[in-house]
């Protein structure tokens, strides 16, 4: 297998002060599932238009009994980045990409939240640049549909201790404003125990989701991309309408002032492929949500609301002539404008 070094092709692409007047986005995103815990940490860095300043912010959404996660934002000031962009630094918080590691240090006493992980990539990434998303702009990715975690992780004066946890990591940069005609869905699917399977679904739509832009599925056999399915050989169909037992809402204050809505969120999503000999059939089931608010930038009074739905994901079917029959456990984002 080709090797890969995330330090030459995963580092940040930060813009020059002289082009920070566009409305840069990027960020590192990591899904972490290990027993009892589901865990996501995204670190984020936009322009500000006004001041052409980068505006950093880290998101830690953590659920094991309940929901626990914090967004918080930094002065642009405590924004350290290494020469070769492979070293973010906020204040305490730290995201260190090697040769062949990624390393997070997250400090939050006042959240009671700390974790420390090694994060080791198991498969050739992905990478896709220059997709259009809305009219004149674009986005670019990098994708790790697997990783092994070693480390610990404290939330709410739990304590777990992880070896051989599974990940999932994505690196996202760009041109455009939230609240522009775009949208997104995506999952992914991680084994629930010892398996070689993992699987990836992306779903590019306009605000309104009645235009489906760009949709993939993708799955892994171990370190090998063993299925890459797009319409017409591929159908999504969500059913029913689901409500969340709980509502876990970030930034707090921002919660206090939406309504209360319905969400439009599938109480079972179907996930269907058919290329050649393949078959496959994805079912998943949300059991809980968090959501994340965000002004939009094109409506004052605007929202856009992304959704992080873990649950129970059920794999059937047939791929190289293997049979497919597991259970993993799926981390989907919808988001609704």
């Amino acid at each position: 297998m080709k090797r890969f070094r995330p330090s030459r092709e995963d580092f940040w692409r930060l813009p020059p002060l002289a082009d920070r007047a566009a409305p840069f986005k990027e960020w590192q995103h990591f899904v972490v599932t290990a027993p009892g815990l589901d865990l996501l940490i995204n670190f984020s860095v936009a322009t500000d238009a006004h001041s052409g300043e980068l505006a950093p912010r880290l998101i830690v959404l953590a659920h094991s009994d309940a929901w626990h996660g914090f967004v918080q934002r930094f002065d642009p000031q405590a924004l350290r980045v290494s020469a070769d962009g492979c070293r973010v630094e906020l204040e305490r918080q730290c995201l260190e990409i090697s040769d062949d590691h990624y390393h997070l240090a997250v400090s939050a006493p006042e959240h009671d939240f700390a974790a420390e992980l090694r994060l080791r990539p198991l498969t050739v990434p992905l990478t896709i640049r220059n997709q259009a998303i809305a009219a004149g702009r674009s986005l670019h990715w990098v994708l790790h549909p697997r990783l092994q975690v070693a480390g610990w992780v404290r939330v709410a004066g739990r304590v777990f201790e992880l070896a051989n946890a599974h990940a999932y990591h994505d690196h996202n940069w760009g041109n455009f404003d939230w609240g522009e005609d775009l949208a997104w869905e995506w999952g992914v699917v991680l084994p629930v125990a010892s398996s070689p399977w993992t699987l990836v679904y992306s779903l590019l739509t306009n605000a309104t989701r009645s235009v489906r832009k760009l949709e993939h599925l993708m799955l892994w056999d171990g370190p090998a991309q063993v299925l890459l399915a797009r319409p017409p050989q591929l159908r999504a169909a969500g059913y029913g309408r689901w409500h969340a037992p709980s509502r876990f809402q970030l930034p707090g204050a921002l919660a206090l002032l939406q309504r209360r809505r319905d969400d439009d969120l599938p109480e079972r999503l179907e996930l269907v492929a058919s290329c050649d000999d393949d078959q496959l059939r994805v079912e998943f089931m949300p059991e809980q949500a968090a959501q994340l608010l965000i002004p939009s930038e094109r409506d004052a009074l605007g929202l856009v609301r992304i959704n992080e739905c873990i649950g129970r994901t059920r794999v059937s079917g047939r791929a190289r002539g293997k049979p497919l029959d597991w259970e993993g456990r799926g981390v989907f984002e919808l988001v609704r404008c």
